[in-house]
């Protein structure tokens, strides 16, 4: 989030920064060099793809990358097993933080 006060029409309103505007950042890890960014400007994000917005966003960044053998690594809010598997099939590794009751987990 990146904090911000004055009037805009996609301004996020969340918990942990009141006020702001949501930017999705794709960032190479060691040097922090910004590769790719979207702003998220509302509900034409979300539906814009057949897939929910976490997976669409990291798939709109990281296209482009394909067959490369790039690793990934998210936070639980875009980690789920579906993005998983469509980023295997790019020749793209994932890891990251999964939350347990995410839908399609598998049951332990």
């Amino acid at each position: 989030m990146i904090p911000y006060k004055r009037r805009i029409g996609y301004k996020k309103i969340r918990k942990a920064t009141k006020w702001g505007i949501k930017v999705f950042i794709l960032a190479e890890s060691s040097t922090e060099y910004i590769y790719k960014f979207e702003i998220y400007t509302g509900k034409k994000t979300v539906t814009d793809g057949e897939h929910g917005l976490s997976t669409q966003i990291v798939l709109d960044l990281i296209e482009g990358l394909e067959g490369k053998g790039h690793f990934l690594y998210t936070d639980n809010y875009y980690s789920s097993p579906t993005l998983f598997d469509l980023l295997w099939g790019k020749t793209i590794y994932c890891c990251g933080t999964v939350r347990p009751h995410r839908k399609d987990f598998p049951k332990v």
